[in-house]
């Protein structure tokens, strides 16, 4: 709690990322890798569009 994460799409084109992390398709894809950021600490998720 209380903490920002700041997020990022590899590739915007394909999906993008809020500032919330809410992640929206926009074409379809994979490889496409979403990371959170907070403190210097990173998490990833790669994702495919089908």
């Amino acid at each position: 709690p209380g903490q920002i994460f700041t997020w990022a799409s590899s590739q915007p084109l394909l999906a993008s990322v809020d500032p919330t992390g809410l992640v929206t398709a926009i074409a379809l894809g994979s490889g496409i890798i979403i990371t959170a950021t907070t403190g210097g600490i990173s998490g990833t998720a790669t994702l495919t569009i089908l």
